[in-house]
């Protein structure tokens, strides 16, 4: 087989088709900034720089995705929480909006878009001109839940969903509001990438099933309907340590589902499990572990990149599977200066190198 464009080989893979080696990106997002000479803060502040950052990230480490992600502060920010822009670093939320349970109550949506979204929404324009229909993007926003605990701080929500479960919800609803508004002001995707909501707290180490259906759950279905009326892929990103997959993956209908793994503690232990159980329903993006790009040698990464690549394919195998995963890791690589990219540039050297020969195993085995 000749060697695929990305497009080619992310879709081919999406339907179980046969692919020259499994799509693969790692997730360089403020880290892409490094290879233009701009610092972070001119990363989340000007799309032009932004959006350069990333595609020089996808020529540079041969991505078959571009993951579009400023930062978990892009909504909340322009709700009105002060935001802290650290010249290497992400920016983050320095005071919180929500300080009592009057403030969920009295919490109103801003003028959308702010300036922040309107960051993210020209950086995705900027990328779409370049690449169009020739290397998929996932655009990361924030869901309702994470926008809210950006907003009060974890600690509160979490306390508060218990203690006054109305105001909270009183919240969600405006928040939510406001992400759907959001999400219409993107330009129409035209099947070429995907919005890719990042619902973390659906996390059973911090919740019931029960309470995160009355939560973000009642709210989710109005966010997918937006995202496929404006033309991309539903996606979401997970990286907690026990997803709810059942209701993430099933119950939200969801094509595209990027996670993490923990081999030492949480649920989700073994990517080899997950694939058995829900490649029938998504298409798995994961789970390299990002503190390898920081703290990992090259060494480190390829070896950990070929014994990830050699569990995915037994359980493609397994589960009957010739191509339906995407190779990843588990979160955004951290962008501090302290990363190292030529770990970045490992990962996807390994797969490149070794994935052809893996994809003929995975056939050989199938028969196919």
């Amino acid at each position: 087989m000749g060697k695929m464009s990305p497009f080619e080989r992310v879709f081919n893979a999406f339907v179980d088709g046969p692919v020259d080696r499994l799509p693969a990106f790692p997730m360089v997002c403020g880290l892409s900034r490094r290879l233009v000479g701009a610092t972070h803060r001119e990363y989340s502040t000007n799309a032009k720089v932004a959006a350069n950052s990333l595609l020089e990230a996808q020529k540079e480490f041969n991505m078959d995705v571009i993951p579009l992600l400023i930062d978990l502060s892009v909504i909340a920010g322009d709700f009105g929480a002060k935001i802290r822009f650290p010249e290497e670093n992400t920016p983050m939320v320095e005071e919180f909006l929500i300080r009592s349970v009057e403030d969920y109550e009295k919490l109103e949506a801003p003028k959308i878009p702010g300036a922040r979204m309107k960051h993210q929404i020209e950086t995705t324009k900027l990328i779409m001109e370049k690449v169009a229909e020739q290397v998929p993007f996932s655009i990361l926003v924030e869901g309702p839940l994470l926008v809210l605990t950006q907003l009060a701080g974890a600690e509160r929500v979490l306390k508060d969903i218990r203690r006054e479960p109305k105001a909270v919800d009183t919240a969600l609803k405006v928040v939510t509001e406001a992400i759907v508004e959001y999400l219409d002001c993107y330009p129409d995707g035209g099947g070429a990438g995907a919005i890719c909501m990042d619902y973390l707290w659906g996390n059973r180490t911090i919740m019931s099933d029960a309470d995160y259906r009355n939560l973000e759950g009642r709210y989710e279905p109005k966010i997918r309907q937006k995202i496929l009326e404006k033309g991309y892929m539903y996606s979401i990103h997970n990286c907690g340590e026990s997803p709810m997959l059942g209701i993430q993956i099933r119950e939200y209908q969801c094509p595209f589902y990027s996670l993490a793994t923990y081999p030492d503690r949480g649920e989700n232990r073994s990517i080899s499990k997950i694939v058995k159980e829900y490649s029938g329903d998504t298409m798995i993006v994961g789970s390299l572990d990002t503190q390898l790009f920081t703290f990992g040698t090259v060494e480190m990464v390829e070896k950990a990149t070929r014994g990830f690549m050699g569990e995915v394919a037994k359980a493609l195998i397994e589960s009957g599977h010739k191509s339906k995963f995407v190779i990843s890791t588990g979160c955004e690589i951290s962008p501090s200066t302290e990363t190292k990219l030529e770990n970045v540039r490992a990962m996807m050297e390994t797969i490149n190198k070794y994935g052809p020969k893996i994809q003929e195993k995975i056939k050989g085995e199938l028969g196919v």
